[in-house]
Order: structure tokens, then sequence, then C-alpha cells
């Protein structure tokens, strides 16, 4: 119903839910600073007061939102209120580093503790599981990403299945499977 009104399909929060523990201290306000900014990265607004459904507007104080509790570290930015806003709006039109946005973003990835080592191993002892971040995979900058599309081999029928994986929710990336990679084209032959 919802999706017909405003003329979209799919589920209305198209990815999956992600969250992280994070470290207090520096870490939590990196983190509000990364929210909140949010809205100017992507372009939708060009300061971060400007975004309706933010909350910087109760950690400014500009509005009331009784869904926001002050946090600890934020209340430590000042003696008084006025002192806070003031130290808290400068940290957030600071400069972001870009080290810091992809730390947290990777961090959120994973779904890891974002924090120091001391933090991160204390988490993977209570826990028992995982709370650093695993490194990248190495790409093989030699190998080609897709594969010559000669294959005259290729009979009618099977290139008929590599047309029909194009449609409905399978991809590009089942094509290149076809010229040899994972097999996954007899996937596709059996969604179809």
């Amino acid at each position: 119903m919802f999706n017909h009104r405003h003329g979209r399909s799919g589920t209305l929060f198209e990815g999956r839910f992600k969250s992280c523990l994070v470290s207090t201290d520096r870490y939590v306000l990196k983190v509000y600073r990364y929210i909140e900014r949010n809205p100017v990265r992507a372009r939708m607004v060009s300061t971060p007061e400007k975004y309706v459904w933010s909350s910087v507007h109760a950690n400014l104080r500009l509005r009331f939102d009784s869904l926001v509790t002050p946090h600890a570290c934020w209340e430590a930015l000042g003696s008084d209120v006025a002192s806070r806003i003031g130290a808290y709006r400068d940290w957030l039109h600071a400069s972001e580093d870009t080290q810091e946005l992809h730390s947290i973003r990777t961090n959120l990835i994973q779904q890891r503790a974002y924090g120091d080592d001391r933090f991160q191993a204390m988490i993977e002892k209570t826990l028992n599981r995982p709370a650093v971040v695993r490194p990248a995979r190495e790409v093989n900058c030699l190998r080609p990403l897709f594969r010559p599309r000669i294959n005259l081999f290729v009979s009618f029928a099977a290139q008929l299945r590599v047309r029909r994986c194009f449609d409905g929710n399978m991809r590009q990336h089942r094509f290149g499977s076809y010229y040899g990679r994972h097999g996954s084209h007899r996937r596709c032959e059996r969604v179809l």
C-alpha cells in the first residue's frame, strides 16, 4: 500500500540493518559526527542543521526531542549548556579525516567493534567473536575482470538461459559465471 501510494517498489529499507559496538570517549563523538553529516555527504542539504530528520537539532538544542538523550561524552564537552553547544557545533563543522570515515564505514559494514585495540580485545574475549576489522581482499590486477565474449560453441539454449539471467533478480555478475566462473549459471537454470 505504501509502495503503491508513493510510486515505488521493493522493501522500505533496502539493505540489511547494520550495527557495531562503539567505545566511549572520542569514538562516540566521531560516530555522532559521521551520522549527522551523512545528509551533507549525500548532498541532500548544505549543512547538518538543514536536515529535518537529524538528531543534530537536539544536540545543538535547536529543538527538543524526547527520543534523544544526551550522552556523557556530549556533556563533557563543556561546563554549561552554551559551551557544550558551541564545542559540539565546532566539532560537527570541523573537517573529517578520510581515514576516519573509512574506519567507521568498515567497522559498520563488517559489524565489528569501533574503538581502540584494548576495547576490541575486551569485546573479542567477552563475546567470543571477532571484533577487529578483516583486511580487504587483494585484487589480482593481472587477471581481467571479464573474459571476452568469444565462445563459438555456445548452444542457442545456453544463450537463452544467459539472457534470462539478466531478467528479474539475476544480474550481470551471473553472466561472467557462464564463461567458466564459479558455475553459477547452473543456479540460473534452477531459478528458471
